[in-house]
């Protein structure tokens, strides 16, 4: 999403904004995922050589219990 409205920004003539949006990208993982394009943009239209890091992602969300309320009989689909 971020590579898009960086390169839409771009088109627009507004560098400032497609900057702050490749930024966003490389911060969210973009060539990780995707390969090195943004940094290419990034190193071309703003004049950055250092790239920003991926941002740290919290851990994963825990395992739901099996079930909502504890001691509560188990239940069945049989009659």
């Amino acid at each position: 999403v971020y590579r898009n409205m960086g390169l839409i920004a771009l088109d627009a003539g507004d560098t400032d904004a497609a900057c702050r949006n490749f930024r966003q990208a490389l911060e969210q993982g973009f060539s990780a995922r995707h390969g090195n394009e943004v940094e290419d943009l990034m190193r071309t239209h703003c004049g950055v050589k250092e790239m920003p890091k991926p941002m740290e992602r919290d851990a994963p969300p825990p395992e739901p219990k099996e079930r909502n309320a504890p001691g509560a009989p188990a239940r069945h689909n049989a009659p």
